[in-house]
Formats: structure tokens, sequence, C-alpha cells
């Protein structure tokens, strides 16, 4: 149980990190592109990133279910961001924003992968399963 809880709390913690850092980025880059009287791109960028967390948010509802095809959605999507974000240091230099996107992408599929997450998933799996049964 003392697993379980772990990957609980490790989970979320995770969930309000990734969140919290794409509403961040969204923020900052809004601000950045008006600032700069780049206002279509601005709001442009802003309606993508208010989708892309939504989506985020609805992953990781997911995730927190027990869904172990959302946990392989949201590893995948992550790694085609280190991959992209990877290519981007090395074609457009080295960007402070996009190097701790990276480091927290990377730190969300250690925690994805790790086994108390995966005991606590496994865990509301066979709650939601019984709770299913009862009705």
């Amino acid at each position: 149980m003392e697993n379980i809880n772990k990957g609980k709390k490790l989970l979320f913690f995770t969930m309000r990190l990734c969140l919290s850092v794409s509403i961040a980025i969204v923020m900052i880059t809004f601000f950045i592109r008006y600032r700069y009287g780049f206002t279509e791109r601005a709001i442009s960028g802003a309606f993508a990133g208010a989708i892309r967390v939504f989506l985020t948010w609805l992953i990781f509802s997911f995730i927190h279910k027990g869904s172990d095809n959302a946990r392989d959605i949201a590893t995948l999507l992550l790694s085609i961001g280190v991959i992209f974000g990877v290519y981007s240091l090395f074609t457009e230099g080295i960007n402070i924003i996009m190097l701790f996107l990276i480091v927290v992408y990377i730190f969300t599929i250690i925690v994805l992968r790790c086994k108390s997450v995966m005991a606590y998933m496994e865990y509301k799996r066979i709650g939601n399963a019984i709770e299913d049964d009862v009705e």
C-alpha cells in the first residue's frame, strides 16, 4: 500500500508540474509575441496552446484512471517532444525554455514508467473494475 501511495503522490506531482509548465509557456510566448507586435501569432499560438493544455489534461485524467493506453500515448508524445526539442537546441541554439521543457518531459516519461506509479495505476484499474461489477 505504501508503494501505491508513493505512486499516487508522484503521479499527481508530475501531472501538476506538466500542466503548470504548459500553461506558463503558453502565457510567456503569448506575451512575448504580443509585446513585439505579432498579435495574430500571439492569439493563434495562445489558442493552440490552450488546446494542447486541454489535451494534456485529458490524457492525464485517463492516466489517473489507470489507462495503460493513455500512459503509452503520453510517453510517445513526450518522447516526440524531447526529440524535436533536442533537434531545436542543435539547430536554433540554446533556449532556456526549451531546455527546461525537455527536462520536464524526460522526468515525466521516467515517472510514468516507474514501478510505484504503475502500481497505483493497477490499483485504480482494479478499483474501477470492481465498481463496474457492483453496478
